[in-house]
């Protein structure tokens, strides 16, 4: 079975949701505003195999989502960097990249400034406020 790897480093929102509560749809009247979300080319998600990273804190199960820049918008210190390995090219032929100059904080400012209506969309949808870091994300889909 085909899968497709990603590998993305940069600003980033997460949320961690109860296991129950998956990040779809219901089919009611946020269903556009999902599929613009998630399909949109706006946000990148680490929707992959398992539906966000799984895990279990004190004996609950939980999902931790998270969105990252896909679009690009003015004004960003460097753009972060996604790849994605298996039927398609990396979007970025950079393979090494000098990391002691970042600027992680006007990274994630930069983030939450342009994208903030669409981050404020995810926080009414998914019932809670993210929280913002800065690092790698990694994925699989089948």
């Amino acid at each position: 079975m085909a899968r497709d790897w990603f590998v993305f480093v940069g600003p980033y929102a997460e949320w961690i949701r109860p296991a129950s509560d998956y990040l779809t749809g219901s089919g009611g009247e946020d269903e556009a505003e999902w599929e613009r979300l998630i399909d949109g080319g706006l946000l990148v998600w680490n929707i992959g195999a398992d539906s966000g990273f799984p895990f279990e804190h004190e004996g609950q199960r939980f999902r931790r989502y998270c969105c990252m820049p896909e679009c690009q918008r003015p004004g960003c210190p460097r753009w972060p960097m996604l790849f994605h390995f298996n039927h398609t090219p990396p979007r970025y032929g950079e393979t090494a990249t000098d990391w002691a100059v970042l600027d992680r904080q006007g990274e994630l400012d930069w983030f939450r400034r342009a994208f903030a209506e669409e981050l404020g969309s995810c926080g009414r949808l998914m019932r809670a406020n993210p929280v913002f870091r800065w690092g790698l994300v990694y994925w699989v889909r089948p």
